[in-house]
């Protein structure tokens, strides 16, 4: 799981009569009550991405040190384009301005939340809150001496507050594609790509994602099929990678890099080294055969699940 820092209170530190108290009023019928309290309740786990594991929290410091590379390039980009905000398309703060902060962000909308101004990131807490949130999302509740499910937000509600959330997830691409212009080299790293599709984007919308094999951006103008023997789609990736075949791990992988790359993990005996390369490669480059004598090469590991 992801965990977001923003400001709510943990469920269990939580006197359990104001607990009770917002229980009452959703059993009574008065949402609005409820959909506040989702904001001091905090969030429930979301659920993973099927078929896509969990980024490896090893590669966490690299993930941390390409965003902060990726932002110290969104202002040349910006500035490169005569760009002196991010229009967002909400009513309320329709435009965000740029303000660098320090400090960790969650996974999710790294750049959004140390790029713009912090009512931003205030507004994508609430919007995270409702939309994952364990009192407003289908939580257990007894009443009558029955367990029912309260969800405040279905149907269409429910979407609108995905397509909500997926809009913070279109600044946030916007903001990679600053900082590429800005002469940002490289990929959004996986953890990004992850959790920004768990928490920001469901196939139940028509909205935007970072494809989880390459990154690049991807903009749906559909929701995902539901229909019997209809095609679903689980988890974003882009057409190209679809084309390309090349969805399947390597069992020495570590997280995707982009199209045709990996993170691999090094299978000479003794390297610890990871290092990105395709998916036959074996060896990092410190380790490879073509940099050492005959009588020196490391012998290989067993690959992984052989």
């Amino acid at each position: 799981m992801c965990y977001v820092r923003i400001s709510v209170t943990n469920l269990r530190e939580l006197p359990e009569r104001v607990i009770q108290l917002v229980l009452e009023k959703a059993a009574a019928g008065e949402p609005e009550v409820v959909r506040k309290g989702a904001g001091i309740l905090g969030l429930r786990e979301v659920a993973s991405l099927p078929g896509w594991p969990e980024p490896d929290r090893r590669m966490k410091p690299l993930s941390d040190r390409t965003v902060a590379r990726a932002r110290a390039h969104v202002l040349r980009g910006a500035k490169s384009v005569g760009l002196p905000s991010v229009y967002t398309g909400f009513k309320r703060n329709r435009e965000a301005r740029f303000k660098l902060s320090e400090g960790p962000a969650p996974d999710f909308a790294p750049l959004l939340t140390t790029c713009l101004d912090a009512a931003l990131s205030q507004a994508l807490a609430e919007a995270i809150a409702h939309v994952h949130s364990p009192l407003t999302r289908k939580r257990k509740h007894r009443v009558a001496g029955e367990v029912v499910r309260i969800d405040l937000y279905p149907g269409d509600d429910g979407r609108a507050l995905l397509e909500k959330a997926n809009q913070f997830l279109l600044t946030e691409i916007s903001l990679w594609l600053l900082a590429r212009d800005g002469g940002f080299e490289g990929a959004t790293p996986y953890a990004v790509r992850y959790e920004a599709a768990r928490y920001l984007w469901s196939p139940r919308i028509a909205g935007s994602a970072f494809c989880l094999r390459c990154g690049e951006p991807i903009h749906y103008r559909r929701a995902s099929r539901t229909a019997p023997g209809a095609e679903a789609r689980p988890a974003p990736v882009c057409a190209a990678c679809i084309r390309g075949g090349s969805l399947d791990w390597p069992a020495h992988a570590i997280v995707p890099e982009v199209r045709g790359t990996w993170w691999l993990r090094c299978l000479a005996q003794g390297c610890t080294n990871a290092f990105i390369g395709r998916a036959q490669a074996r060896r990092c480059p410190t380790c490879r055969l073509s940099r050492r004598a005959a009588g020196n090469r490391t012998p290989l590991d067993q690959m992984p699940n052989e």
